[in-house]
């Protein structure tokens, strides 16, 4: 158990190959050729992000969706718009095999992670 972390749902750190393939750290020529392109167009900054899953659960489906959305967004205070659109860019809702129950993985800003104390933890499990 973390101290301080107040979540109301279990946090997953799968092991790489389990990831989404969305939500899988970026490989260093990957940052390289972003980076680039970033220049090319004048952007000053790219956000550095690590993968989190977090379970929901619910009566039906949605309410498992809307669960996991809603424990992401409070973990890491953001809304749940923004859990939304970074679920469905960088990562993925899968089905559990229990009904009513969703895991739901993105790629986190690493500021948010390491508000929340669990960068360190991200990191070791992803080699970042």
């Amino acid at each position: 158990m973390l101290k301080g972390l107040k979540i109301d749902g279990p946090i997953l750190l799968p092991r790489l190959e389990d990831l989404p393939h969305l939500a899988r750290p970026f490989a260093s020529a990957e940052k390289e050729a972003a980076r680039r392109l970033a220049d090319r167009f004048g952007q000053d900054a790219l956000e550095d992000a690590a993968p989190i899953q977090m379970v929901g659960s619910g009566a039906n489906l949605n309410e498992a969706a809307d669960n996991g959305l809603t424990r992401l967004a409070e973990l890491l205070c953001i809304s749940k718009e923004e859990v939304m659109n970074r679920v469905a860019i960088t990562g993925a809702v899968d089905i559990g095999r229990l009904p009513g129950m969703v895991t739901l993985t993105m790629l986190a800003p690493m500021t948010k992670l390491t508000e929340v104390g669990l960068a360190e933890l991200v990191k070791k499990q992803y080699g970042l």
